[in-house]
């Protein structure tokens, strides 16, 4: 009999403070019109290209630090199925629809990341060098929306890498 009462009492306080959390509102730590310092701003992938544009907004006005984008994976059988989650599908919807443009920077995983700008369809080689004398080729690639990126895998424990882009003339298969 009493865990009857007991559970009892625990589903109406429950269902207490559901009511009393949609009435008052949880959430206002993440919306827009509440902003929290801090210089991260964190976007759930699976919002709309509106909502996101608004999000782009809001990283420029107020110049945070960083963007964050979340998200949970993507069922089988979705649209964007070449995308493991959200996250990843919106951060590429950002590269694309060019409404954020990275920064070269020291990936979290200790990787670089170059980025640069150049005109579409054009080649080019990223060459690295450790003392600016002798140079190595690292990738060659096509420029893509007037964007340059690649990511160098091998700098975690380099003390010093430089980087540069050289255009190539033609396509490297021609």
């Amino acid at each position: 009999m009493n865990k009857q009462l007991y559970l009892t009492v625990a589903l109406a306080v429950a269902g207490a403070l559901v009511v009393v959390c949609a009435v008052r509102g949880l959430y206002p730590f993440l919306a827009l019109n509440d902003p929290v310092p801090g210089g991260v701003l964190v976007v759930e992938g699976w919002v709309s290209d509106r909502v996101m544009q608004e999000a782009m907004a809001e990283f420029g006005r107020h110049h945070y630090d960083r963007l964050l984008v979340t998200g949970g994976p993507i069922e089988k059988g979705a649209p964007l199925f070449a995308y493991k989650n959200f996250a990843e599908a919106s951060a590429a919807a950002l590269i694309y629809e060019n409404w954020l443009r990275p920064s070269s920077a020291v990936l979290p995983d200790g990787s670089f990341h170059l980025a640069a700008t150049g005109p579409d369809g054009a080649w080019f080689y990223v060459q690295y060098s450790t003392d600016m004398v002798n140079w190595v080729v690292a990738g060659t690639n096509q420029v893509f929306q007037g964007s340059i990126d690649f990511v160098d895998p091998e700098t975690a424990g380099q003390t010093s890498r430089f980087y540069r882009v050289v255009p190539v003339d033609r396509s490297p298969g021609q």
